[in-house]
């Protein structure tokens, strides 16, 4: 129903382009170099060869008839600024066969472009067979209507641009999508809410320059109050003879799910079933898609450089530039030294010129990990030269224009840090606009089966005698009640261990495999976890019988002394059951 609606849509706007739908005849507009324009539905029907075959053809291939070449009636037309008919000639079919008809020619004009209009009349009634117009849309403004409540009704966002590409239509769907209001967006360039690689306004103008009629891609849109999402928009553009951009339209949809993404880019080796998890990938798409600098956090061992490599697929080249600044051990010094590369004579021992990290990522992207080891000084330059484009190596004077990418990847509390004055504030501006956190493996246990068989089989690849390739239910149990405090690195590291040291005929990690740290620690989280419930229980019934300990002690099921031992034990006090 969207498609059959918004073929419809797209026949609405070439009507209000060359008003031609409402000729009751079959008719076409070409150019001075006799390429057709525009054409009607009518046309179609009546050559019987869809519009993209007819639009943009030699009027004399889509057509040809008894004046073509010989009587040509066009120059004359064109010349004079007259009208021509002529009646009773041939057209002639792919066939072979053909059908008569009375031909007019008349002067035409676009938007600034000299053409002519050709309507047909056939002849023989029975060519087209047309349905009788159904009288509640016989009429252009009870079509308009009909068509503004379907557009609001759709579950899916719309937009028309014109040849500027200006929003000059849109529907409900996108004031729920982005926040703003038909009245903001109408009249705004698309470049303004809707984003695409770098080298292109929009996803209209990537259309126009790839020389792509229909496209579907992915896309970021912009929110009035709240972060960027991601979408997958389906365009189609329109052009006129000289091959300029005349509008187009667009349907968005919002990227929901990780399958989905999985689909068009090589996910394979992130393995989760975690809601978390796919969300912070869903935004790294987003990161990828729209060029913005982002922040990465989580806690030290949950993948985040490894996440940050995957942004190099969301990018339209392959080859895009990346490197990463591992700060750890390094002065203030050696890092501003890295970053901004210096001229030669520079400092005592620059015997060459050297670029930084930030020119080698010009078009591409810089990792930064920790960004926390860089001073205030160093992170208000930084941000000085991302946000105006120009870097000074140093002892230079030149300015020399980059476009980066910056990830800026720390385990710290940029925010505390914030409140602290121990980290920049426009910096930081400039990173949380899209801040990814990386989920701890003890809030995604679902994913530790999948990651765990995922590590055996890497593991396998360089000992092919080996046969250990899946988890006991028993053993994954135990491993799913530990805290996991050094995340998916420790997961691995633990996993290694088990796979090269354990006999080559077995096939399946059992609990007696596991590390003893690991079952001891598991153990005693048990008996802590069990402790604090029957704590929790007794103050619970305590209050419940207003402190009667004998009364207690019978719903518990202990003697009247094993009660008091308990509470003494526990240091359940007199204020904690009474102030509560």
């Amino acid at each position: 129903m969207v498609k059959k609606l918004l073929y419809n849509l797209t026949e609405m706007m070439e009507k209000n382009l060359k008003n031609l739908e409402s000729l009751n005849k079959p008719a076409l507009v070409i150019d001075y170099n006799h390429k057709i324009l525009f054409a009607n539905q009518i046309l179609s029907i009546f050559l019987n060869k869809p519009l993209e075959k007819i639009i943009g053809e030699y009027c004399y291939n889509a057509i040809t008839c008894d004046l073509c070449f010989k009587e040509c009636p066009f120059l004359k037309v064109f010349e004079h600024n007259d009208s021509f008919e002529k009646k009773n000639i041939n057209i002639y079919e792919e066939s072979g066969h053909t059908k008569l008809i009375n031909y007019t020619i008349e002067p035409y004009e676009f938007d600034n472009t000299r053409g002519a209009l050709i309507t047909i009349t056939p002849l023989e009634n029975s060519i087209i067979n047309l349905k009788e117009p159904s009288p509640i849309l016989s009429e252009d403004i009870k079509v308009t209507e009909f068509y503004e409540k379907a557009f609001d009704m759709l579950d899916e966002g719309i937009i028309f641009v014109d040849k500027n590409f200006k929003i000059f239509k849109c529907n409900t769907f996108m004031e729920n999508l982005t926040g703003f209001t038909k009245a903001d967006l109408i009249g705004n360039p698309c470049p303004k809410i809707c984003h695409i690689p770098e080298g292109y306004r929009c996803p209209f103008d990537y259309c126009y320059k790839k020389n792509k009629s229909s496209e579907e891609l992915f896309s970021v849109i912009s929110r009035k109050k709240a972060i960027p999402i991601l979408v997958k928009a389906q365009l189609k553009i329109f052009k006129d003879a000289f091959n300029n951009f005349l509008g187009g339209i667009a349907t968005i949809k919002k990227v929901l799910d990780f399958d989905r993404l999985k689909k068009e880019y090589p996910l394979d080796d992130i393995i989760t079933e975690s809601t978390s998890m796919k969300e912070a990938i869903s935004l790294l798409a987003i990161a990828g898609i729209s060029k913005k600098h982002f922040l990465i956090t989580g806690e030290p061992g949950v993948g985040k450089k490894f996440f940050a490599s995957k942004l190099k697929l969301f990018h339209t080249n392959e080859d895009v530039p990346y490197y990463t600044l591992n700060t750890k051990g390094l002065t203030d010094e050696q890092i501003e030294k890295e970053l901004f590369g210096f001229e030669k004579d520079a400092f005592f021992g620059a015997f060459d010129t050297k670029k930084g990290l930030l020119e080698k990522s010009n078009k591409g992207i810089l990792v930064i990990y920790d960004i926390t080891d860089l001073s205030p000084y160093l992170q208000k330059k930084l941000y000085n030269t991302l946000n105006n484009g120009k870097l000074f190596r140093l002892g230079g004077n030149e300015p020399i224009t980059i476009s980066v990418q910056l990830v800026a990847i720390t385990s710290n509390d940029l925010k505390h840090l914030l409140e602290k004055k121990l980290f920049d504030k426009d910096l930081y501006e400039m990173l949380s606009s899209i801040t990814i956190k990386i989920p701890p493996l003890s809030e995604r246990k679902e994913d530790l089966k999948p990651l765990i068989e995922l590590f055996l089989n890497s593991f396998k690849e360089g000992s092919k005698q080996k046969h250990l390739s899946q988890i006991s239910e028993s053993a994954l149990n135990i491993l799913s009640q530990y805290t996991w405090g050094g995340n998916v690195l420790e997961l691995k590291n633990v996993i290694e261990h088990i796979y090269f040291v354990t006999p080559s005929t077995k096939r399946e990690i059992t609990p007696n495999m596991l590390p003893q740290f690991i079952r001891e620690a598991v153990t005693h989280n048990l008996k802590t976890k069990s402790t604090q419930e029957e704590r929790d229980q007794i103050v619970k019934v305590l209050r419940q019988t207003n402190l009667d300990r004998s009364e207690a002690a019978k719903i518990l099921g202990y003697s009247r002394i094993t009660l008091w031992r308990k509470i003494k034990q526990y240091n359940i006090t007199i204020e904690e059951l009474v102030n509560y």
